[in-house]
């Protein structure tokens, strides 16, 4: 285990999470240390190096499948690759036109005997029923090896763990303190970061509130502060595109948590709202849920302002999803608030159309002429190698029909692979 936590972290600076205290502002963890700078390095790598191991002791493979929004893509990839070997391979989706070019050029120059890359059209999480429906297929996934690396696989939240943690003691040092209470807002999509948060909080971590700041694609705000857990009927483009989620996997398991573990209620609330019904919250899951989370829904004007108020206060720029953090910290939690820390999640070297419009073409070429530009976002003698689409949606096709045949289209690469 501890030769598989060594080589997870491989990559990484000494000091693998940052808990940095802006003057006169709030604390900021930087999880972006890793190798395709964003968060879901933490997990990811620790999440394949294991699954190595299990491998290796059964004489198995295994077949990954990843619907990305843009940074559990090139996470995975790296994971994979970095591993390097034939028993494990990689087929990664990401929605064409709704992931930074960095993030793209982060998956379709990597390609190689065990890695796919296929673009899809549609919204960000159209691939997941797809995914999940080849999950739920028992006798497929034992014969071909096949298993999910979103944050829906347990290992994801749990291994995220780890940060609170960090996080929570770097804090108390820093204070000079042995324990205090912290409150924490993430920029959340599919919900994996802040159920590790909230699984830190059981396992003993004092966490006062977790906020779940979401941008226009707000299902999560709606539920935690209205209960009306409804999915929208469109994916709406953003300029925090990674957190362009419109079911969150986990948004179920903490609903779970939140019901004292009934799960004929938990399936019923899922069975209704993945049916598009209306989907009010029961009102004691509302409660439990409020005891601990608050929300905050951050539109893209909102975002850019952030953006834009951050680098004149500290002359530094902030990724899309740290700002949409940034904004509902400063209305859910006004300063002073010295024991308030933002999850920054993604280095801002992969939003550069974001940047810009918040800050102009100036400031980000003088970022990416300077040292704090990290030189594989460069991407200097690479080949962009993308795929053609063949992940369609036919003109006036229903969603449902897109779907299945989707699924037929994964499961014929896979069997061929």
């Amino acid at each position: 285990l501890e030769q598989v936590v060594r080589d997870s972290f491989e990559g990484f600076p000494e000091e693998v999470v940052r808990l940095r205290q802006y003057e006169g502002g709030y604390k900021v963890a930087e999880l972006w240390q890793g190798p395709t700078h964003c968060f879901k390095d933490l997990s990811m790598n620790i999440m394949v190096r294991l699954l190595d191991v299990f491998n290796r002791r059964a004489g198995r493979s295994t077949v990954i499948l990843a619907a990305t929004t843009g940074d559990t893509g090139p996470a995975a990839v790296h994971a994979v690759q970095s591993v390097n070997t034939p028993s494990m391979k990689c087929f990664v989706f990401y929605p064409d036109g709704q992931v930074s070019n960095t993030q793209k050029l982060q998956m379709t120059t990597k390609r190689s005997k065990t890695v796919k890359i296929e673009p899809f059209q549609g919204g960000g999480d159209d691939m997941d029923v797809p995914i999940k429906r080849i999950l739920s297929d028992p006798e497929f996934v034992s014969t071909y090896g096949v298993m999910g690396c979103n944050s829906y696989n347990v290992c994801r939240p749990l291994a995220q763990t780890i940060h609170f943690f960090w996080i929570y003691f770097r804090h108390c040092d820093q204070l000079g303190v042995d324990e205090t209470d912290i409150s924490v807002t993430i920029p959340v999509g599919a919900m994996g970061n802040i159920a590790g948060g909230y699984m830190a909080k059981l396992m003993g971590v004092p966490i006062k509130t977790l906020t779940a700041a979401v941008n226009d694609n707000d299902i999560t705000y709606r539920a935690i502060s209205k209960g009306d857990y409804t999915k929208s009927a469109a994916m709406v483009k953003t300029v925090s595109e990674a957190i362009n989620i419109q079911n969150p996997y986990n948004f179920e398991r903490l609903m779970w948590y939140a019901s004292g573990g009934d799960s004929a209620l938990i399936k019923a609330i899922m069975d209704k709202m993945e049916g598009e019904a209306a989907s009010p919250l029961p009102p004691r899951i509302l409660t439990a849920l409020q005891e601990t989370f608050r929300t905050q829904a951050v539109t893209n004007e909102q975002t850019l302002g952030a953006m834009k108020d951050f680098h004149t206060a500290y002359s530094e720029i902030i990724c899309p999803h740290t700002a949409v953090a940034y904004y509902a910290a400063r209305t859910n939690a006004p300063l002073p608030a010295p024991n308030h820390i933002i999850l920054s999640t993604a280095s801002p070297c992969k939003f550069e159309e974001a940047a810009t419009t918040a800050l102009g073409d100036g400031v980000w070429e003088a970022y990416k002429k300077s040292e704090n530009f990290p030189e594989a976002a460069r991407f200097k003698g690479v080949e962009d190698r993308p795929e053609k689409m063949v992940f369609t949606r036919l003109a006036g096709e229903d969603l449902g029909v897109t779907q299945s045949r989707w699924e037929a289209m994964v499961r014929e690469r896979i069997v061929n692979w």
